[in-house]
């Protein structure tokens, strides 16, 4: 049997929180460990990415079939969008650019903003619906699995 979804992302964010913290107490201003640092980075984009599909393509739905257009699911529409395009730009970049340490800096924020509400609309609208959590964290393991396996090939 399966732990619970909402329990599962929240390690997922807390994973990534701690690694965008790492970067930047590590690399800060000016990237100077070009190699470490876009490894690191690049772990990083990769599970914003995971994350982010694991919500758009399993919690996401699963709560619109019971709430609809509800005004959380939009709001974290808006803010994940925001933190993934920033991620995208961001990946284009060299760590040794003066503007990519900022950027990775502004990437924590918008990644806690987004985790922020997650955590104080979409997982409440979750905790108050009757989707089966157990269930869908299955679901989540399953396909978090196949996208981090693929990346690794």
């Amino acid at each position: 049997m399966g732990g619970d979804a909402l329990e599962r992302l929240r390690e997922d964010r807390h994973q990534i929180e701690e690694l965008l913290h790492t970067f930047a107490s590590r690399y800060g201003k000016p990237v100077r460990e070009r190699v470490e640092a876009r490894r690191l980075a690049t772990l990083i984009f990769t599970l914003l990415r995971v994350h982010e599909r694991l919500e758009t393509e399993l919690l996401q739905p699963a709560l619109a079939a019971e709430h609809g257009a509800a005004s959380a699911l939009l709001h974290v529409t808006e803010q994940r969008a925001a933190t993934m395009a920033l991620a995208e730009r961001l990946e284009a970049l060299s760590p040794h650019e003066p503007t990519f340490a900022d950027g990775m800096v502004q990437l924590a924020r918008q990644a806690q903003d987004w985790f922020d509400i997650d955590e104080q609309e979409v997982f409440a609208l979750a905790q108050q619906s009757t989707v089966d959590l157990g269930a869908l964290d299955e679901r989540i393991a399953v396909r978090q699995e196949e996208m981090l396996s693929a990346r690794a090939d």
